[in-house]
C-alpha cells in the first residue's frame, strides 16, 4: 500500500487495522557482531528503489563508526518495506507510524522532505516534530549546503535528488538528429520534436502513475498541484494543458510510454528500446556503469516557467529526497549524526539541493492532498482513446480536498 494511502487512513484505524499494520515487513542490517554490548541505535530508511544504494553506503559509515569509535552505541539499519507499489524512494513514514504503534520506534527515521510539514498533522507522531535545539543545528550547517535547513527546523537533511533526462546520443547521431552546439533539447516542444523520428516506438519514456508519477508530473510543470481560496482548496486548474498534451502523447501519436518502475524504465533505456528516459538523478550512477553507447543527461525541459519560478533560471529543477527526523534524542544519536555529517557520502547525496531549485506542492495536509492527486493519475493518464474530462476529475479532487482540509 503506498504510503499516503496508508496515512489517509490513519485518523479512524481500528484494533484489526492497527494489529495488520504491525506485521509490515522491515529489513535489519546488523552488521558484524557487537562487542562491546551497548544497545544499538535504529535508524529507519526507506527502500530505495531497487537498488538499495543509499542503504549501503550508510551500512558502510555504520561499520567504519563500529571499528573507529568501539565505546559508541553501534548503528543498526532498518530498511522499510518501500519499493513495492509507487516506489517509496524518499519516505520510511509508513514504517515509522507502524513502529509507533508497535511502542518500538527508532532512534531516527528518514521522511520525505515534502512530508515534514505534515507531520504534525498525524497525531501518533505529533510529539515527535519539534524544532532541534539552535546550538545543537549550528555544528552542521557548516556541513550542510546552503538553504536545506531552515529556522526552527525539525529534521536534518539526508539526500536531494531531481528528475534528469537521460538521451541517447548514439540514436540521434544514427539519425543525424545531434547537433553538438546545441545540445540537449532546452524545450519540451525541442524534445518531442527529436522524438518524432522514433514515432510509434515509445521513443520517450517517463513515469505517469503511483507516487513516482506524481513527482514527475510536479518536475515537468513546475506548477502547484493545489491552490487555497480564502479557506478553500482546489486542484490547480494551470494544470490542464499538460494533461491534455501528455494525453495525446501516451494515446495518440506513441511517442510517450507510462513506466511507474525506475528499474524498468532503465532497462528500456539501457536496451534501446527507448531513447528519451526521465528518471531521478541517483540512477546516474548506473547508467554510467551500464550503458554501451554514447548518452548524456540533463535538465528535463518545461513548457515555460509558471508563477512559481519566474525569478528562477530557466529550467530550475524541482528537488525532492529523505530528511532525518530525531524520534528519540540522545547524546548517543546526536554523536553517530555527527559521524555520519562528515562523510563525503552524505554531502554528495545534498548536493542536488544545493543550487536554485524548487521544491515540491506543500501544506499541513499535503499528504492527503497528495494521495488523492495520485488516485486521480490513473484516470488522468489512463491512455484511454475516451478519457473522463479533465474538469470532471478536477471538481473529483475538490470535493476530495474539501473532506481532509
Amino acid at each position: 500500500m503506498p504510503v499516503l494511502l496508508f496515512l489517509a487512513r490513519i485518523a479512524g484505524h481500528s484494533a484489526a487495522w492497527a494489529t495488520a499494520c504491525l506485521a509490515l515487513p522491515l529489513q535489519s542490517f546488523a552488521g558484524p557482531p557487537i562487542s562491546n554490548h551497548r544497545p544499538s541505535l535504529r535508524m529507519l530508511i526507506p527502500s530505495d528503489g531497487g537498488t538499495h544504494e543509499l542503504q549501503r553506503e550508510l551500512i558502510t559509515i555504520a561499520e567504519n563508526y563500529r571499528r573507529t569509535h568501539p565505546e559508541e552505541n553501534p548503528v543498526e539499519i532498518i530498511m522499510g518495506g518501500g519499493g513495492g507499489e509507487g516506489g517509496e524512494n524518499f519516505s520510511s513514514l509508513k514504517e515509522l507510524v507502524t513502529t509507533q504503534l508497535a511502542g518500538s520506534p527508532p532512534d531516527l527515521a528518514a521522511v520525505e522532505c515534502s512530508e515534514v510539514e505534515a507531520l504534525s498533522q498525524i497525531e501518533i507522531l505529533r510529539t515527535l516534530v519539534r524544532p532541534i535545539d539552535r546550538d545543537r543545528l549550528q555544528p552542521f550547517l557548516k556541513k550542510i549546503p546552503p538553504g536545506l535547513i531552515k529556522k526552527n527546523a525539525s529534521t536534518l537533511p539526508l539526500q536531494r535528488s531531481h528528475l534528469i533526462l537521460a538521451i541517447n546520443i548514439s540514436a540521434l547521431k544514427n539519425a543525424r538528429l545531434w547537433n553538438s552546439k546545441t545540445g540537449s533539447p532546452k524545450t519540451w516542444k525541442s524534445l518531442i520534436d527529436l522524438a518524432q523520428a522514433f514515432s510509434g516506438t515509445g521513443a520517450i519514456t517517463l513515469p505517469l502513475s503511483g507516487p513516482r508519477g506524481l513527482l514527475a508530473f510536479e518536475a515537468l510543470t513546475r506548477l502547484p498541484l493545489w491552490v487555497r481560496r480564502g479557506e478553500t482548496v482546489l486542484a490547480n486548474r494551470e494544470l490542464r494543458p499538460w494533461i491534455d498534451e501528455l494525453n495525446l502523447l501516451l494515446s495518440k501519436t506513441g511517442l510517450l510510454r507510462n513506466e511507474e518502475s525506475p528499474e524498468r524504465g532503465l532497462e528500456l533505456f539501457l536496451t534501446q528500446q527507448t531513447f528519451f528516459l526521465i528518471t531521478e538523478s541517483h540512477w546516474v550512477p548506473q547508467l554510467q556503469s551500464q550503458a554501451k553507447f554514447e548518452w548524456r543527461a540533463g535538465p528535463i525541459p518545461t513548457h515555460g516557467q509558471g508563477a512559481r519560478s519566474a525569478a528562477l533560471p530557466k529550467n530550475t529543477p524541482l528537488v525532492t529526497g529523505s530528511d532525518l527526523l530525531i524520534v528519540r534524542e540522545s547524546p548517543a544519536v546526536w554523536k553517530w549524526l555527527h559521524f555520519l555529517y562528515s562523510q563525503k557520502v552524505i554531502t554528495d547525496r545534498l548536493a542536488a539541493g544545493a543550487s536554485p531549485h524548487l521544491s515540491r506542492t506543500s501544506a499541513p495536509n499535503g499528504i492527503r492532498y497528495r494521495q488523492e492527486w495520485i488516485s486521480a493519475l490513473k484516470t488522468l493518464f489512463s491512455g484511454s482513446k475516451r478519457p473522463t474530462p479533465t474538469e470532471d476529475i478536477f471538481t473529483g479532487l475538490d470535493a476530495a480536498f474539501s473532506k481532509t482540509d
